[in-house]
């Protein structure tokens, strides 16, 4: 929402609750609770049916984002009424400590720095209403909820490290994202995106969704409708994928068919040509590749018609997990290759992203490439009903 320099919004009341983040510029809320003088990095709730006015006292523009829920419905005649003005009472600021100002708060970059959460920095006794949520390279600070006095929706504050990374996931509510600084790499139904400051993002119920920031830490803007529940509020979707692999089912079999090896650098002409032998001695579906390490190769095969994917990333990540899953389910045959033990065994689990892991080097001349490439084959041969009977890499 946007209000000029000058401009105000006569009082009115709403069928549907209203968050808010001040964003830019400075602007006088008129409430039946509070006369409240709001500045950048303000928030606050406006309950249904609550009388309020908004007042442009800055020399910029005000603006703000919200959150309506339940969404406004203009084209039905019950969404916003004028109603009479309340009494002005004498501005006060946003005050933690202040019961007068309970539905309203404010949020800076220090809220999200893990190290200023001591009670010296604090402005009210530390508690979970002061509590930042820390977990693998994600910070998150919650502004409006049930304790601000919202009901159906929320709304919080997330930074992500260089390194943060939220695996695949859904949840029985509707979220969406205002990125405000730094950029980030974001999934939405295997639809992928690279969000910048200003970009808005929404994942409806269901929506299968996955971040993770590009090379600086990022900062965002969240919001979620309804409230999350008490229970079963996360669907991520590694934790039913391993549940898949330990029950029963079709075994497969991986084989390291050839290596190529050189101490200088490969030629990408020769091992595409390589490639192509194989695809034309079996029924491959596909050839899987990582794209930092082999996509001029990739782009050798595609002129021919073979089809490539890369499996880079978060893919990269499930991948690993998965063949550790069929492995330790005994629905991955592997024995009888000594090359390809040699590969796994000079593998180590590395830390990534959302409680996750990849594979890499125990040493820095490690070869662990056929692990590498069982742990891509691994990924399409577990997906269910996906019809791939073998994987070139």
């Amino acid at each position: 929402s946007r209000l000029e320099v000058g401009g105000s919004i006569p009082t009115h009341v709403h069928s549907f609750e209203e968050e808010f983040n001040l964003v830019s510029g400075e602007v006088i809320l008129v409430t039946p609770e509070a006369t409240v003088q709001l500045v950048a990095g303000d928030y606050g709730v406006i309950p249904i049916g609550v009388p309020h006015s908004w007042h442009s006292v800055g020399d910029v523009e005000a603006q703000w984002a919200d959150i309506l829920s339940p969404p406004p419905r203009p084209d039905h005649d019950y969404d916003t009424y004028r109603v009479a003005d309340e009494p002005a009472a004498k501005p006060v600021r946003v005050d933690a400590r202040d019961p007068r100002t309970r539905s309203f708060g404010n949020i800076t970059e220090g809220h999200m720095n893990p190290g200023r959460q001591s009670q010296e920095l604090l402005a009210v006794s530390a508690s979970m209403r002061t509590a930042l949520l820390v977990y693998s390279g994600i910070s998150l600070k919650m502004m409006v909820d049930s304790d601000l006095g919202a009901v159906l929706s929320t709304m919080f504050m997330v930074k992500y490290e260089p390194d943060g990374v939220a695996g695949p996931h859904d949840h029985p509510l509707e979220e969406a994202y205002l990125i405000l600084d730094g950029e980030v790499d974001a999934w939405f139904d295997g639809e992928h995106v690279r969000m910048v400051p200003g970009d808005m993002a929404w994942a409806g119920v269901g929506c299968v969704h996955s971040f993770k920031a590009v090379g600086a830490p990022v900062r965002w803007l969240e919001t979620q409708s309804p409230q999350m529940p008490h229970r079963h509020a996360y669907r991520f979707s590694r934790d039913w994928e391993y549940l898949s692999q330990k029950l029963e089912g079709d075994k497969f079999q991986v084989i390291l068919l050839q290596t190529w090896h050189n101490p200088a650098n490969l030629d990408d002409k020769a091992l595409a040509n390589d490639l192509a032998e194989w695809v034309r001695k079996y029924p491959v579906q596909l050839v899987a590749y990582s794209a930092r390490t082999a996509s001029a190769v990739a782009a050798r095969l595609a002129p021919a018609g073979i089809r490539t994917e890369p499996i880079d990333g978060l893919d990269y990540a499930q991948s690993c997990d998965e063949l550790l899953g069929a492995i330790s389910s005994r629905r991955l045959a592997h024995s009888g290759q000594d090359e390809l033990t040699k590969h796994c065994l000079a593998a180590v689990k590395l830390p990534f992203g959302d409680g996750g892991w990849v594979m890499g080097r125990k040493v820095s001349n490690a070869i662990i490439t056929g692990a590498v490439a069982s742990a891509m084959a691994t990924h399409y041969a577990t997906k269910a009903n996906d019809g791939v009977d073998i994987v070139i890499l």
